[in-house]
C-alpha cells in the first residue's frame, strides 16, 4: 500500500510556491510563471476589446418603436 501523509494538500502547496519561486528566478521565458504573465496581457486585451465593443449606443429605431 502506498504511505499517506497527512499534510500532504500543504506539502504540494509548497512544492508549487518553490517552483513559481524557481521560475521566476530563472531567465528561462517559458517557465510557468512567464506564460501567467503572457496570459494576463492576452486576457487584459481581450477584455478591453470586449468593453469597447459593448459600448452604449444611442439608435434612433429604439425611439420608433417605443411609440
Amino acid at each position: 500500500m502506498a504511505k499517506s501523509k497527512k499534510n500532504s494538500g500543504f506539502e504540494r502547496q509548497n512544492a508549487v510556491l518553490g517552483q513559481f519561486r524557481r521560475d521566476a528566478r530563472s531567465s528561462n521565458s517559458n517557465s510557468a510563471v512567464a506564460q501567467c504573465m503572457r496570459g494576463a496581457e492576452a486576457r487584459k486585451a481581450y477584455s478591453e476589446k470586449m468593453a469597447k465593443k459593448n459600448e452604449v449606443r444611442f439608435s434612433p429605431k429604439a425611439l420608433v418603436t417605443w411609440l
